[in-house]
């Protein structure tokens, strides 16, 4: 079997899954510009950002532990400790949906309604069972249950957009999507595994968050660093959310495609010999940086051509924009191959963990001068040395993890 061969497959199965949610939100951006207009599109994409950003403290940890744990856990201990998790879950996303529609409504003032429904759609994806699937090794149900029910209600959505003309058709049908996902996801997880005991008590739900700080620690600040930018340009320089938002979502696109082949690199580093493990960390280290390298440049040269295509010639994002943008989607790169596939082989998870908290440190700190200063370009710039500090962190670690062990 070759080289090539071996790579596809292991790219396909959960890849599958993340390739159809790429592909999803690439059709996103054209059909919603074109059928609802710019401004449309633009507070959608502010609502997605809030969304996501929310949806993070709802899920509390477990899209990071859940996987791990259902993975080791006794087969009789699933169902319970899944129904524990989405007790929390649920009472988490219940309030946190009426948060993140306050403040949806503050930082939109167009299709207001539209983009309150976008953004609980995406508190309510912290409902699904996406990580347990992971978990178990399931990519055939992460497919069925999780990613096609979502990716299909977007594309039901676009369809009605197409034919009403109405965003908030789209915006129902998202909500809908998630909806579902979350219920078939539980209705399977539920119905195969026993031993769990129906509940709608808050005091148990509080009860099963201890013991997830760290871990909420840890997604929550990683997911301010990722969508804090896109917010802070809605809040300070509205007239630029429109191009800002349409670079960030390029780069989000990009990073999904990124993803399997991430995925191969942390099946590949890995291995029980010392040595070899130590010389695959080098390997995938010296090709992260090439890789981020081509990458950072790729995003400079080609993302004002993206976006005018995926805009229909609506929005042209400027080289000032996509230069310090490159910049940090090169670093990006890099830390995705050296954190999750070096870092986490050497079992240097405390590291990695500190090098987002320091990447979000620094970018929370730069962003509010930055962008007085600068203005748009000042939140580019932020971002770009936020990345540089991760990937300088996570290279002094390796660099030093290497020394010793040899």
């Amino acid at each position: 079997m070759s080289i090539l061969t071996k790579v596809i497959r292991k790219i396909g199965g959960f890849g599958l899954s993340t390739i159809i949610s790429g592909l999803v939100g690439v059709l996103i951006i054209p059909f919603v510009i074109t059928y609802a207009g710019v401004e449309a599109w633009t507070a959608i994409a502010v609502a997605q950002a809030v969304g996501a950003l929310i949806s993070t403290f709802a899920m509390y940890g477990w899209g990071i532990t859940g996987p791990t744990d259902i993975a080791v856990i006794n087969e009789n201990e699933k169902g319970d400790y899944y129904y524990q998790s989405l007790l929390s879950r649920f009472w988490l996303t219940a309030i946190l949906s009426v948060i993140a529609a306050i403040i949806t409504t503050a930082l939109v003032s167009e299709f207001v309604i539209a983009s309150v429904i976008i953004a609980v759609s995406g508190v309510v994806g912290a409902m699904t069972a996406g990580w347990f699937f992971v978990g178990e090794s399931s990519p055939s149900r992460l497919l069925y249950l999780d990613t096609l029910p979502r990716a299909g209600a977007v594309v039901v959505g676009l369809i009605l957009l197409r034919w009403t003309g109405e965003i908030v058709d789209f915006a129902i049908s998202q909500l809908a999507g998630s909806l579902l996902a979350a219920a078939l996801g539980s209705i399977s997880v539920l119905g195969r595994h026993k031993g769990w005991k129906f509940s709608l008590s808050p005091i148990q739900a509080i009860k099963n968050l201890q013991g997830q700080s760290s871990q909420i620690v840890i997604t929550s600040t990683a997911a301010v660093y990722v969508n804090m930018p896109l917010i802070i340009v809605q809040i300070f320089l509205p007239a630029a959310t429109t191009v800002y938002a349409l670079a960030d979502r390029i780069i989000k696109l990009g990073l999904v495609v990124l993803r399997p082949i991430i995925q191969v690199a942390q099946g590949w580093v890995p291995d029980k010999d010392q040595q070899t493990l130590l010389k695959n960390v080098r390997v995938v280290t010296r090709f992260a940086l090439l890789f981020g390298l081509f990458t950072g440049v790729i995003y400079t040269l080609l993302s004002n051509w993206a976006g005018l295509i995926l805009s229909r010639d609506e929005i042209s994002i400027p080289f000032d924009l996509s230069l310090p943008l490159g910049i940090a989607v090169g670093a990006m790169t890099a830390t995705q191959f050296i954190g999750f596939a070096a870092l986490n082989a050497l079992h240097k998870t405390k590291e990695l963990a500190i090098s987002v908290v320091t990447g979000a440190v620094t970018a929370l700190l730069l962003l509010p001068a930055f962008v007085l200063l600068l203005g748009v370009q000042g939140v580019a710039i932020s971002v770009a040395a936020a990345e540089l500090v991760v990937l300088l962190y996570q290279l002094v670690v390796v660099s030093k993890t290497l020394r010793v062990e040899t």
